[in-house]
């Protein structure tokens, strides 16, 4: 039994001492990975997700630059893009999104034409200053199926990259919005 023991102990002394050179030899590396990696991980998240960010702010400044010109060639490209998401409309279909997407814009008055700044306001955009609100709620209302489609047209296409949510929960008032909602509510459709 003492030899059992002995065999043991000198085991457990043989992996401690192997352990103990192991970290006597290796302390700096250790210490490096336990304090150093985490700090160099998150710097290398805040990078990835700044990169995004400039990305997306690149986009969006490019989308407004073409968006501005009205240039029909691009129009038709963007819309192409747009319709390339979506496999499962037809011609028709999308055509018609446009229509509506445009006409939303128009009667919110965040038409891409109608946007002219002047020291970063639109004050001398008349067609701003007041809104189509029946028209608007009377287009909404012919595209319960395809709302993400003409979300995707009033960003891409019509207005200078704005957000058709933003801007219905901005210029329509609750009243309309809930003619809206339901509307879709009959589709069994929740896009506002």
């Amino acid at each position: 039994m003492t030899v059992q023991r002995n065999s043991r102990n000198t085991k457990r002394g043989a992996v401690l001492d192997s352990a103990l050179l192991f970290f006597s030899k290796y302390w700096i590396y250790i210490v490096v990975l336990i304090f150093g990696v985490p700090p160099l991980v998150r710097y290398i998240r805040t990078v990835l997700a700044l990169n995004q960010k400039n990305k997306i702010n690149t986009d969006i400044v490019v989308n407004n630059a073409e968006n501005g010109t009205s240039d029909p060639v691009t129009i038709k490209k963007k819309i192409t893009t747009v319709q390339k998401k979506y496999p499962n409309l037809s011609d028709k279909d999308m055509q018609r999104c446009g229509t509506v997407a445009q006409g939303i814009a128009i009667a919110l008055g965040t038409n891409v034409e109608d946007n002219h700044f002047l020291l970063d306001t639109d004050i001398y955009n008349v067609s701003a200053w007041f809104e189509d609100e029946a028209k608007a709620v009377r287009l909404l209302k012919t595209v319960p199926g395809t709302f993400p489609v003409v979300e995707d047209l009033y960003f891409k296409v019509c207005t200078r990259s704005r957000n058709l949510k933003y801007d219905l929960l901005k210029y329509l008032s609750d009243s309309d919005l809930a003619k809206v909602r339901a509307t879709y509510k009959k589709y069994n459709k929740t896009w506002i």
